[in-house]
């Protein structure tokens, strides 16, 4: 049986519920870059994809816009009131990472093959979480719950 690390680590228990037909949950490890995270709900980003705008000239020097929409694949990677618990220390090393900009990171999951991510700014923060006890000032061991990280995949 594994034991949890201290908060003070940023190395918490990690796990990844896929739900399946037979409605039982599978545990999986999940790493953004070399980050381990707690346990997350890996949900799809709600609402529509981005679009592609190119403006052209016609010959008579009118404007032409071609719309097209982006594939997008996005994740919210989210935890609640019972996981997803990591301590302040490692929330700001996630928010330091997501503040690089143009940065790309490493998401592996389990046996899936890895993909190449980004913070996704344009929904709102990246990265999104409360604490559990309002101290001041604050540790690096304290917890932080309800954890919520926006990523997109990220293509050659």
């Amino acid at each position: 049986m594994e034991t949890l690390p201290t908060y003070g680590r940023c190395r918490p228990r990690a796990s990844l519920f896929f739900e399946t037909s037979t409605a039982r949950r599978i545990l999986v490890s999940i790493y953004l870059d070399d980050v381990l995270l707690p346990d997350l709900r890996w949900e799809p980003a709600a609402g529509p994809g981005p679009v592609r705008v190119e403006r052209l000239q016609t010959l008579g020097g009118r404007p032409l816009l071609l719309e097209d929409a982006v594939p997008l694949r996005a994740w919210d990677l989210v935890g609640d009131e019972d996981r997803g618990w990591i301590a302040r220390g490692c929330l700001d090393h996630l928010l330091t990472m997501a503040a690089l900009p143009g940065a790309v990171y490493r998401l592996a999951a389990g046996e899936r093959p890895a993909v190449a991510v980004r913070f996704r700014h344009e929904d709102g923060p990246a990265v999104v979480a409360e604490p559990v006890f309002l101290s001041c000032p604050a540790s690096p061991d304290d917890p932080v719950k309800n954890l919520r990280l926006k990523l997109m995949e990220v293509t050659a």
